[in-house]
């Protein structure tokens, strides 16, 4: 059980076990955000994404690498559009979790 100063101390294991799952969780979620924009053709670029989901720059890039190398996602980069998208030659891929993160 955690005990509520477990929050404030930085070298309480609950404490990072705690942030570790809050993060993971915000983590999905932006990942579901991300998939939604990519898979609906509005061909995002890390510049929208981080105004969209308020974070730097460098988070949505992680994230779609992130997708991309470990989750298989067919995300790529379209220069004509200056976004990412779908790669037209990859079948529908969404594994289950990223559908159900968007509810």
């Amino acid at each position: 059980m955690r005990t509520p100063n477990a929050k404030l101390n930085p070298k309480s294991k609950s404490h990072h076990r705690v942030a570790a799952h809050w993060g993971s969780r915000f983590m999905v979620e932006r990942m579901a955000k991300i998939w939604a924009l990519i898979r609906t053709g509005q061909f995002p670029n890390t510049s929208t994404l981080s105004d969209e989901l308020e974070v730097s720059v460098k988070t949505p890039a992680r994230d779609i690498s992130f997708m991309r190398d470990r989750l298989g996602l067919p995300i790529v980069f379209d220069p004509s559009h200056n976004g990412y998208t779908v790669d037209p030659e990859a079948a529908d891929v969404t594994p289950w979790w990223l559908n159900f993160a968007r509810k």
